[in-house]
């Protein structure tokens, strides 16, 4: 999601994007890791500022820091599937270098 704010929370993307990736997904009868709203909910969770730190450009774009973080939200989310149907893809660790 882009760095905006409505009081403590990120604004949830909809438009364009977002919505159509959860439109797709409904109609296609497949699972969809909202990552939209995955990581509004872990950047609220670190409030603006701590949040704001984490966009290279201020807005768009992550740094190297919040590139990490998405990761991390993504590997949690599907961890947290049902039959965990990727488990056997996954490092114990992440690997020294990339």
């Amino acid at each position: 999601p882009r760095n905006m704010w409505e009081g403590d929370k990120m604004s949830e993307p909809t438009g364009a994007h977002a919505d159509w990736a959860r439109e797709v997904a409904k109609e296609q009868n497949v699972g969809l890791l909202d990552l939209n709203h995955l990581l509004a909910e872990k950047y609220d969770s670190l409030g603006k500022d701590a949040t704001t730190a984490l966009y290279a450009d201020g807005h768009v774009h992550t740094t190297y820091a919040g590139a990490e973080l998405s990761a991390k939200v993504v590997i949690d989310a599907l961890q947290a599937l049902p039959d965990h149907p990727v488990a056997k893809f996954l490092r114990e660790k992440p690997a020294a270098t990339w």
